[in-house]
Protein backbone atom coordinates (compact mmCIF):
# COMPACT_ATOMS: atom_id res chain seq x y z
CA UNK A 1 0.00 0.00 0.00
CA UNK A 2 1.52 3.30 -1.03
CA UNK A 3 1.69 6.36 1.12
CA UNK A 4 -1.04 8.18 -0.80
CA UNK A 5 -3.34 5.14 -0.58
CA UNK A 6 -2.84 5.02 3.19
CA UNK A 7 -3.61 8.74 3.47
CA UNK A 8 -6.73 8.29 1.36
CA UNK A 9 -7.86 5.35 3.51
CA UNK A 10 -7.33 7.26 6.75
CA UNK A 11 -9.08 10.30 5.29
CA UNK A 12 -12.07 8.16 4.27
CA UNK A 13 -12.31 6.70 7.78
CA UNK A 14 -12.18 10.17 9.36
CA UNK A 15 -14.83 11.53 6.97
CA UNK A 16 -17.09 8.55 7.59
CA UNK A 17 -16.73 9.02 11.34
CA UNK A 18 -17.59 12.70 11.14
CA UNK A 19 -20.46 12.29 8.68
CA UNK A 20 -22.01 9.19 10.28
CA UNK A 21 -21.64 9.65 14.05
CA UNK A 22 -24.27 7.01 14.85
CA UNK A 23 -22.24 4.33 13.11
CA UNK A 24 -19.05 5.26 14.96
CA UNK A 25 -20.50 5.09 18.46
CA UNK A 26 -19.58 2.30 20.79
CA UNK A 27 -22.00 -0.17 22.30
CA UNK A 28 -24.70 0.97 24.68
CA UNK A 29 -22.52 0.15 27.69
CA UNK A 30 -19.83 2.63 26.68
CA UNK A 31 -22.02 5.28 25.09
CA UNK A 32 -24.95 4.98 27.43
CA UNK A 33 -28.37 3.60 26.63
CA UNK A 34 -31.33 5.83 25.99
CA UNK A 35 -33.12 4.38 29.00
CA UNK A 36 -31.40 3.10 32.13
CA UNK A 37 -32.05 -0.50 32.96
CA UNK A 38 -30.81 -3.04 35.44
CA UNK A 39 -28.60 -4.68 32.83
CA UNK A 40 -26.67 -1.52 32.03
CA UNK A 41 -26.46 -0.62 35.73
CA UNK A 42 -24.98 -4.04 36.47
CA UNK A 43 -22.51 -3.74 33.61
CA UNK A 44 -21.46 -0.30 34.78
CA UNK A 45 -20.92 -1.65 38.29
CA UNK A 46 -18.82 -4.50 36.89
CA UNK A 47 -16.71 -2.06 34.90
CA UNK A 48 -16.20 0.06 38.01
CA UNK A 49 -15.09 -2.99 40.02
CA UNK A 50 -12.61 -4.05 37.35
CA UNK A 51 -11.20 -0.52 37.08
CA UNK A 52 -10.88 -0.43 40.86
CA UNK A 53 -9.01 -3.72 40.81
CA UNK A 54 -6.57 -2.40 38.21
CA UNK A 55 -6.04 0.72 40.32
CA UNK A 56 -5.32 -1.35 43.44
CA UNK A 57 -2.78 -3.50 41.60
CA UNK A 58 -1.03 -0.42 40.20
CA UNK A 59 -0.84 1.19 43.63
CA UNK A 60 0.63 -1.99 45.11
CA UNK A 61 3.29 -2.16 42.39
CA UNK A 62 4.25 1.48 43.03
CA UNK A 63 4.38 0.83 46.79
CA UNK A 64 6.66 -2.16 46.20
CA UNK A 65 9.13 -0.13 44.16
CA UNK A 66 9.07 2.79 46.62
CA UNK A 67 9.79 0.37 49.47
CA UNK A 68 12.59 -1.31 47.54
CA UNK A 69 14.21 2.04 46.75
CA UNK A 70 13.97 3.18 50.38
CA UNK A 71 15.45 -0.09 51.66
CA UNK A 72 18.33 0.07 49.20
CA UNK A 73 19.10 3.67 50.21
CA UNK A 74 18.91 2.74 53.89
CA UNK A 75 21.28 -0.19 53.45
CA UNK A 76 23.70 1.94 51.42
CA UNK A 77 23.78 4.60 54.17
CA UNK A 78 24.23 2.12 57.03
CA UNK A 79 27.83 1.65 58.20
CA UNK A 80 29.36 -1.63 57.20
CA UNK A 81 30.09 -3.93 60.13
CA UNK A 82 33.35 -5.90 59.98
CA UNK A 83 33.03 -9.64 59.82
CA UNK A 84 33.49 -11.36 63.13
CA UNK A 85 36.64 -13.41 63.37
CA UNK A 86 37.15 -16.34 65.66
CA UNK A 87 40.22 -16.33 67.97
Amino acid sequence: MTRSAKALFVGAIVCATLLLPEASRACSVCFGPEEEGTLSAGLNAGIAVLLGLVLVVQVLVVCFFVRAIRRSRRSAEAPATPAETSP
